[in-house]
This record gives structure tokens, sequence and C-alpha cells, in this order.
């Protein structure tokens, strides 16, 4: 690791050494709204760090996490959350110029997508494992007694995270996002005295390369939080 890159991961760690919470953003894409008939497309997480860090930098420092996932069997989906689901989808890259493909084109097929992800994405059991190691490990490097995963629409991510960690993890490996979370926009509303606010009131350059691909989405996210939380509040002593 070059000189510059071990500071710069040493000054999160260090800021952080002190906090009993890390803060985790988090975004998902998946085939609709409803826990009992759709199923998860992706999910991403990105730490929230103290000191900016560019996209690339959050990524080679592993504190970023991003999967695409199989579809589960007998689930629905909606053909409009398809077509915004699916449009960071690195399994559909191999594809590029296939209308079929293409979630933008009148000739998108999502059942020819999730037959493409049900062969080439991970099992949900897989994935929900692979979240909770590196959760476990986030955990561990940053010496944080729990974690808290931030959202912007609560009523959405993060059910779905719970839901595949409560049915694909034992309630011991589940329990690692506890019952806490924080939705950054009621937080961003309170900062700024109003009764709601949106992304754009925050004045966080919007540098995403896809909207809607889970993995800009939660970066993106992570820098909101982080001015909020790093740069706005106050700390209690």
């Amino acid at each position: 690791m070059a000189k510059e890159d071990k500071m710069s991961k040493e000054r999160c760690l260090d800021a952080n050494k002190h906090e009993e919470v890390v803060y985790i953003a988090v975004d998902i894409e998946a085939t609709g709204h409803n826990l009992a008939r759709h199923s998860l497309l992706s999910w991403a997480a990105c730490v929230v760090c103290p000191h900016k860090m560019s996209k690339d930098e959050l990524c080679s420092r592993g504190l970023v996490y991003y999967d695409e996932i199989a579809p589960l069997e007998g689930r629905f989906f909606d053909e409009g959350a398809m077509k915004v689901g699916c449009l960071g989808l690195l399994c559909l890259e191999k594809f590029n110029g296939q209308s079929d493909f293409d979630p933008e084109s009148p000739q998108f097929d999502s059942n020819k997508v999730l037959a493409v992800m049900s062969k080439e994405c991970s099992l949900p059991e897989q994935a929900t494992s692979r979240f909770i190691s590196w959760l476990e490990g986030i955990k561990a490097s940053f010496k944080a007694s729990q974690i808290v995963l931030v959202s912007d629409t609560s009523l959405f991510d993060l059910p779905w995270i719970k839901y595949y960690f409560d049915h694909f993890a034992s309630e011991q490996q589940s329990a690692i996002i506890g019952h806490r979370g924080c939705n950054i926009m009621s937080h961003w509303a309170g900062l700024l005295r109003r009764r709601r606010t949106s992304k754009e009131s925050t004045f966080v350059k919007d540098d995403r390369a896809v909207a809607h691909c889970s993995k800009d989405d939660a970066i993106y996210l992570a820098e909101i939080a982080r001015v909020a939380l790093y740069e706005l509040c106050l700390e209690v002593k």
C-alpha cells in the first residue's frame, strides 16, 4: 500500500477509534417493494468516514461492499422497478448494445435479465454471508461496539436488508445490525430546520456515474451522511 494511502486509512481509523458506533450507508435495488412478493437485485454499503475520500479511495481500502443477487424462486417483479434497479448492474455489461437487456429500451425484457441473474449472480445465502462477514470486519477494524445502518428511505432499504439477514443467516449473525437505524434525510431536515428535505438541499455534489446503481448510491449517501454527522453536528460529551 502506498504511504499516502496508508496514512489516509489511518486517519479514518484514528478519527473513529473513540466512537462507539460506526455508521454505514446502505442502498438496495429490488424487483419491487413487497418483501413477500419480490426479490433483491443488488445491495451495497459504504462506511461513513469523518474525512472526505474519493470513490476509488473508499473502494481500495475495503470500505465499500457491493453484490448482485440471484432472484428468489417463485417471486414476481414490477416492470417499473426492474427498469430502475437494472440500470447499473455489472452482470448486464456484457450485453451492451442488446436492447432486451437495456433498461432504457422499449424492448427491455425483465424475464431475460432475471434468468441471467439466476445463473450468474450470488445466491441469497452466499450474498448474505459475505455481507455479514464484511460488516464484522468493519466493526472490528474500527473497534466499534455497534453498527448503525444509514439510509435515505427507511421503509425501503433497511427492511430488505433485515429480511434477507433474518432469512439467510443465524439469529446471532443477523444481530450485527441491531435494531437501530438512521434516516439521514430526517437528520438533514433537523439540521436545516425543515419538516422535510432532499438530497439536493444538502449541497453535496452528486458525482454518481449511474443513478440507481446501489454501489454509487451508497457511496453518495455516505458522503451526505459524513457532512451531516461529522462536519455539521456537535459532539455530545
